[in-house]
């Protein structure tokens, strides 16, 4: 995330819809609607069209009227997220973890991956955090984004957003402190030590499950109000919401007896919240009990997060947990009911400038491309013209050099006029050879590199592919090989790896334009052994004939030349 220019980072959960606009890791506005919970797969089922009028409500707000680049965090509900630990280099434990998430998901969703930064120089041993999302996922958020005339940079997960925050509190964590980040929707539990981050887990429950406690006992509160009056006064589900997350961080765990507008929240709330309680405790214990075999155990635990802000939350968990339980040292000055308030993930992710990258559908992926193409068009013409204007300055003051020349040396005048002639004849005959060299480019195709593309296979093929059939073709201009073969392995995995390093070489060869891989099959080769099956389209780049070099020669004529 850049920290020197303004840009917009856009908060999308299911009860909230925020957007702040930020310059050199500052908020410098914020603003947020409340979003009724209960309508979540509704919005996706529709393509959040029913979100537009809230996003351009919110944007309306700003008082800016230059269009700023866009992050948008989102709660995800069918993002793939997978934590690996390799005894690799970040580079190589990059393109492992990608074949990994592969093997799951195909190769038709973007993925990205996160390795987080490890302890000595040159280490050998790299965690890394790959994500991804599906493809009409992105392109209900691109195109939502884009309906509210937003300049879309990249899209977040918010739960990729908490696991990438929380690994980097816990490497900054005092020795021998876990942390425990309690986030609104994903909770983490993380460790680290001089050699890099040694466990990162997360899981689906946060702090919303403890105010949905909160919004059954105000609905609950509301109906005994409403029939006592005869009445139906009930809130919406927005404000209802809204308060319950103003009564946990006010209130907390009910741990003494409490009465708020006539409810004793203890007895009334209390019940609900335990189960809350008690999964938080359990998914604690057991990550660390079962994630760090082998390892020495944190003797602490660091409460952090927003949901760290709730009162008496560190006093129950430390009932359960064999560890010294402590708090953010930051919480007291926490405002997470507000919009990117401080102690909340997005304030986090602006103030640490600690935004992992996002994914964009490709679509995106066009329009930026061809968005930069256009902007180095506008600046090459622009220096056309300057470059232009100078030169034709410099051309004028040369021409009356010359001229003022010519008057002094009127004796030379014929001899000059003579050979401007037959320089003349010249340049028209190198017209004509430079139209003949235009007319055999327009008509002769380039030879393909069949070869020299034959002989690199042979070398860069892994001995498990082997190649059933090559067939050379002209396809709309493009000269195309199409290959035909199997990958056959150890084990599966190890066929697709074998065939993905097979697909990488061939699009690193210098004779390739693009590779294209077709659909494979998983066959059976033997007993017990099993194959890939595949079918690949590489297309050879286009090369140049001899005889652009004497078009690119006659190009440049010295229409000044001298005797």
């Amino acid at each position: 995330m850049s920290n020197s220019s303004s840009q917009l980072i856009i908060s999308l959960s299911p009860d909230m819809l925020s957007v702040a606009r930020t310059r050199k890791k500052k908020i410098v506005q914020a603003e947020q609607l409340a979003l009724d919970p209960g309508e979540w797969s509704e919005l996706w089922d529709e393509g959040l069209i029913k979100l537009d009028q809230p996003l351009r409500q919110l944007m309306s707000r700003f008082s800016s009227k230059k269009s700023l680049p866009a992050t948008l965090i989102y709660h995800s509900p069918t993002v793939t997220q997978q934590v690996h630990k390799f005894d690799l280099n970040p580079s190589a434990a990059r393109e492992a973890g990608v074949a990994k998430i592969r093997e799951a998901i195909g190769f038709e969703d973007p993925v990205e991956v996160c390795v987080f930064a490890q302890g000595g120089k040159g280490s050998e041993s790299a965690t890394t955090l790959v994500y991804s999302e599906r493809e009409e996922q992105l392109m209900a958020l691109y195109g939502w984004l884009n309906r509210c005339n937003v300049q879309v940079k990249s899209l977040v997960p918010s739960s990729v957003a908490v696991m990438n925050t929380a690994a980097k509190i816990a490497q900054d964590a005092e020795p021998k402190t876990a942390i425990f980040y309690l986030g609104a929707d994903v909770s983490v539990m993380a460790y680290a030590n001089e050699s890099g981050v040694k466990l990162i887990r997360s899981v689906a429950i946060g702090y919303q499950k403890l105010a949905d406690c909160y919004v059954r006992m105000l609905r609950s509160s509301e109906a005994t109000q409403a029939s006592k009056q005869d009445s139906d006064s009930s809130a919406s589900v927005e404000d209802v919401s809204a308060r319950a997350i103003e009564m946990l961080f006010e209130h907390g765990v009910p741990v003494g007896q409490t009465e708020v507008d006539g409810v004793e929240l203890q007895s009334a709330v209390m019940p609900m919240l335990a189960p809350v309680l008690q999964r938080f405790c359990i998914e604690i214990k057991q990550t660390f009990r079962f994630g760090l075999s082998g390892e020495s155990m944190p003797e602490k635990l660091m409460i952090c997060g927003p949901g760290s802000g709730i009162p008496h939350i560190s006093k129950v968990i430390a009932q359960h947990i064999d560890m010294h339980i402590k708090l953010d040292p930051l919480v007291e000055s926490f405002s997470v009911v507000s919009a990117f308030g401080k102690g909340t993930l997005e304030n986090t992710i602006v103030v640490a400038n600690s935004c992992p990258d996002g994914l964009l559908p490709d679509v995106a992926h066009d329009a930026n491309m061809h968005q930069f193409l256009s902007r180095g068009l506008t600046v090459g013409a622009l220096m056309a013209i300057i470059a232009l204007g100078g030169e034709f300055t410099k051309t004028s003051v040369r021409c009356e050099q010359i001229d003022y020349l010519m008057g002094k040396a009127e004796r030379r005048l014929n001899v000059v006029n003579e050979f401007y002639e037959q320089r003349s004849k010249a340049f028209e005959l190198s017209t004509v050879i430079s139209d003949m060299s235009s007319l055999i480019l327009d008509n002769v195709q380039s030879v393909p590199k069949w070869y020299e593309l034959l002989a690199d296979i042979s070398v860069i093929k892994p001995e498990s592919v082997r190649l059933h059939e090559l067939r050379g073709s002209l396809k709309n201009g493009a000269s195309i090989v199409e290959i035909s073969g199997l990958a056959a392995g150890d084990s599966d995995k190890q066929s697709s790896a074998d065939l993905n390093s097979f697909v990488s070489a061939l699009e690193k060869d210098e004779y390739v334009e693009r590779v294209t891989l077709g659909g494979t099959t998983r066959v059976s080769v033997g007993e017990d052994q099993w194959a890939r099956q595949f079918r690949l389209n590489v297309e050879l780049k286009e090369t140049s004939l001899p005889y652009q070099r004497i078009v690119d020669a006659t190009g440049g004529e010295n229409m000044w030349g001298t005797p």
